[in-house]
């Protein structure tokens, strides 16, 4: 078996499992009264200190072979990038959005419909109706995610700025993993994914005004929650992505990023002691049998 081979899907999974890191670290600062632009400020502006030191040490070690060319082609390179840049912020701030005027479970169930739209976004670009096994697993994941969520048993309340923030939301997601694997490939990843999150940052700082940097937040404790959000949120996911999302089908990449919600629930019982239900139990077993499902398939045949 080639091992490369697993190399990629195994980026793009722990890619999904860092952003399951977030919600818990998210609420943590919430407690500690910073605020939900403070907090996403924080998240982009460490992850982009971290990539760009990681893109400092690769060129003075010589590893970035393609410096002198890269630097000659990013003007052309730059409108894509501030594109996808502005996608992947756009999944926090329209999730972030829901969630001021919906429960938790409603605006994650609608979050995980990034995995179907995700599977249509590949059949749509490729020409070509999904595979079996890949319907298969979308249905056991949105099954999953409908038990994980809490949502059965409980009143649901919505409103329609909520709903479409959440679908929004799931909507930016699948067009982040879609860009990832297709946006300037032959770049060095790491190189490709400082300039995506400084295009992030860039957008950021124009939703939110540079009142970040001259308020004085910025060197409070706050760092403390921006620097694991920033590894978390905006370093190693955007880089696991850039290296595994390429080499992929985006349906397969979107099926693993729904790691994310079992590792959210069981971040939230180790570290905020959150109780889960058996309802919710299994629904995370569903959403591992859902991203095991295809892969399962593949290495029967």
């Amino acid at each position: 078996m080639n091992l490369k081979l697993l190399l990629y899907p195994l980026l793009v999974l722990l890619g999904g499992c860092c952003y399951g890191i977030l919600a818990t670290i998210v609420k943590l600062a919430y407690g500690n009264g910073y605020t939900f632009s403070e907090v996403v400020m924080s998240q982009y502006f460490s992850g982009w200190i971290f990539l760009g030191i990681l893109c400092a040490v690769i060129a003075i070690v010589g590893r970035r072979r393609d410096a002198p060319r890269s630097s000659v082609k990013l003007s052309r390179r730059m409108p894509i990038l501030l594109i996808t840049g502005a996608v992947t912020c756009s999944v926090c701030l329209f999730y972030y959005l829901s969630l001021e005027s919906m429960p938790a479970s409603v605006a994650i169930v609608l979050l995980f419909q990034f995995t179907w739209i995700g599977v249509l976004l590949d059949c749509l670009v490729e020409r070509k109706l999904p595979s079996k096994s890949s319907v298969v697993a979308v249905l056991i994941l949105l099954a999953g995610t409908v038990l994980a969520s809490g949502i059965i048993g409980n009143a649901i309340s919505f409103t329609v700025v909520g709903v479409c923030a959440g679908l929004l939301s799931a909507l930016c997601y699948a067009i982040f993993i879609f860009l990832s694997g297709r946006v300037e490939p032959q770049m060095h990843p790491v190189n490709r994914s400082f300039w995506i999150v400084t295009c992030a940052l860039f957008v950021l700082l124009c939703v939110f005004s540079p009142e970040y940097f001259t308020s004085g937040v910025v060197v409070s404790d706050i760092w403390v929650y921006g620097a694991t959000l920033g590894l978390f949120g905006a370093c190693l996911p955007v880089l696991f992505y850039a290296i595994g999302a390429p080499k992929i089908s985006t349906g397969t990449a979107t099926i693993l990023g729904s790691a994310e919600l079992p590792v959210a629930i069981i971040t939230a019982v180790v570290v905020l002691h959150e109780a889960v239900s058996w309802v919710q139990w299994v629904g995370v077993l569903c959403i591992f049998a859902g991203i095991a499902y295809p892969h399962l398939r593949s290495a029967k045949r």
